[in-house]
């Protein structure tokens, strides 16, 4: 999709038809994400429609690339944890033989029927939040527990550190999918505890890409390929430090073996 859109806006378009295809497809693109993927309707009055075509196909490159960039990381760091922690491994596994079955094809819409899957996401972005430190700008001075912030300071959210915090998460630094069988969270900034992407107005728009990518993908994975660490990764252990940027990514990339099932 991503490398469609950059055919289109480099200016590799034949003439008029194309251009309406590219509209139409746009349009098409936009309203299966607000849709919700799930059959979904999105009215054309809703006000992403009031905005230009250039607004538009802007808005739209920055959730692609938005979305692709953390998804790939957030994987990689599942894939670590998982073949780290061979228990929750195998219930993953399991979790996806008993729902999806000899069929082999996972449908996105039956996500919701696999609650350790969504709940090994959940504690990989806890662990491993995409963007550890979000910058937020003070809108008015405030007062906060007897410190003043001016109107106008830059403010870091240490969203890695939250993650990670005793007094909210017992045993913080293990990886541990079960912890969110038993609790409601919402990542997507209803629960301040776990927000990952940000909350409010400023949430990283390519949260609803980037989490869809990752529960699909992530399950084909598991499904499709049985997993291993190489034997030398196996004896020393996989080496979990992180590389710290725009986005959090392991310093070392993943070393696994695989075939298919």
């Amino acid at each position: 999709m991503a490398r469609e859109r950059k055919r289109w806006m480099t200016g590799r378009m034949d003439g008029p038809a194309d251009g309406q295809m590219m509209e139409n497809w746009l349009r098409g693109s936009i309203l299966a994400l607000l849709g919700g993927g799930h059959g979904g309707v999105v009215p054309v009055t809703h006000k992403w429609f009031h905005l230009s075509y250039e607004k538009r196909g802007g808005h739209w490159a920055v959730i692609t690339t938005a979305g692709s960039d953390t998804s790939s990381s957030t994987m990689e760091w599942a894939m670590a944890e998982l073949l780290k922690n061979r228990v929750q491994l195998a219930k993953a596994c399991d979790e996806l033989v008993h729902v999806v079955g000899s069929k082999g094809r996972i449908e996105e819409s039956e996500i919701v029927r696999l609650p350790y899957l969504q709940a090994v996401v959940k504690e990989t972005l806890r662990l491993h939040p995409p963007a550890p430190l979000i910058l937020r700008r003070a809108k008015m001075e405030m007062q906060i527990r007897g410190y003043t912030i001016p109107k106008g300071a830059k403010i870091l959210i240490n969203v890695w550190a939250m993650g990670r915090d005793k007094h909210i998460w017992p045993e913080p630094d293990k990886f541990m999918p079960e912890r969110f069988l038993d609790r409601t969270i919402d990542f997507r900034g209803g629960d301040l505890e776990l927000i990952p992407f940000g909350a409010g107005r400023r949430i990283c728009p390519g949260m609803p890409l980037a989490i869809r990518m990752v529960h699909v993908v992530l399950a084909s994975l598991l499904m499709h390929f049985k997993w291993r660490l190489p034997d030398e990764v196996e004896q020393n252990g996989i080496d979990m430090t992180e590389r710290f940027g725009l986005t959090l990514v392991k310093a070392i990339p993943l070393s696994a073996l695989v075939t298919p099932t």
